[in-house]
């Protein structure tokens, strides 16, 4: 529907079953209000005194956005903590297992050189004796840190801290 239909034009108005009075009130108010200006200055003088010198936030507004502030903190702050702390775990975890895999694909192929990389601590002793590495990420994760297991056969065991 367009805009166009929601005015009240001068054919519609005659169509419709309007008396000519009410006609006669619709072009008045027509004209009456046809500058936005004079329509917001009279809206404006409607207004009590009282409402046109305050402005701001009353006392009960200003305690519901304090309220909400702190239900947001309560909840959001633990949350964000216990998220940081998991981070720390799968880093810890994802870098022990990975030296640990390296390891074990070391024993495989017997080529190159290993190195444990940085944020873990162990050696990779000679094919079919245990190799034992631990994370050594700082700040450590609540719980300890991970620990990743090669045994004599080549599997690669993790030992999760946060379990």
């Amino acid at each position: 529907m367009a805009a166009t239909a929601f005015r009240f034009h001068r054919s519609s108005l005659s169509q419709s079953s309007l008396s000519q009075s009410k006609l006669d009130q619709a072009k008045l108010h027509r004209s009456k209000f046809s500058s936005p200006l004079l329509a917001q200055l009279l809206r404006r003088g409607r207004q009590p005194a009282s409402k046109q010198a305050s402005s701001g936030f009353t006392l009960v507004e200003l305690l519901v956005v304090v309220v909400i502030l702190g239900v947001l903190g309560a909840v959001g702050v633990p949350a964000y903590f216990a998220q940081v702390n998991r981070a720390r775990v799968n880093t810890a975890n994802a870098a022990a297992l990975a030296v640990a895999k390296s390891c074990a694909a070391f024993w495989v192929s017997g080529e190159g050189t290993f190195n444990a990389g940085d944020g873990v601590i162990g050696t990779c002793e000679t094919a079919g004796n245990e190799s034992t590495f631990i994370s050594n990420i700082e700040p450590a994760p609540a719980g300890g840190q991970a620990t990743a297991t090669v045994d004599a056969d080549g599997a690669v065991s993790l030992t999760d801290p946060a379990s």
